[in-house]
């Protein structure tokens, strides 16, 4: 997956937030998904807790060719503090959405069979805003 530039994930963030919403209350209110609004307000919640932010997906989209160390990640995700990273390293952690594998002493960071998961949903997505998104249309992109 190649992605034009990370402000790319911010904006695609941005868009998609506002798309599961929707979604979620179409789908509920066509009878598509047999959930109340507590129950829709629920996926949402565990949505944006997941990828409502930028640093998530940019997290995901550097592990997704491989593990890498926690500075390696550092460094590629400059200018994230070592603080926020580890901030949502855990969180992404207890979303399953990736693993952390210690060898030697020495921490690996990998994306899960769940986070694998994802990145269909990631990738259809990504294609649909650089295709029609307003803001995005004119950059184009590749994956």
């Amino acid at each position: 997956m190649v992605m034009g530039d990370k402000s790319l994930l911010t904006i695609i963030n941005r868009a998609v937030s506002p798309m599961v919403l929707g979604a979620c209350f179409i789908s509920s209110s066509l009878g598509y998904v047999n959930m109340d609004r507590e129950g829709v307000c629920e996926v949402i919640d565990a949505y944006l807790a997941s990828f409502g932010n930028s640093w998530n997906l940019q997290i995901l989209y550097e592990l997704y060719n491989g593990p890498k160390r926690f500075n390696e990640l550092k460094r590629s995700l400059s200018p994230i503090t070592q603080t926020v990273l580890s901030r949502h390293l855990r969180s992404l952690e207890d979303s399953r959405l990736i693993m952390r594998t210690v060898v030697d002493e020495i921490a690996y960071y990998a994306i899960s069979k769940e986070g694998y998961l994802v990145v269909p949903s990631m990738i259809s997505t990504y294609q649909w805003l650089v295709n029609y998104h307003p803001d995005l249309k004119d950059r184009g992109g590749t994956i």
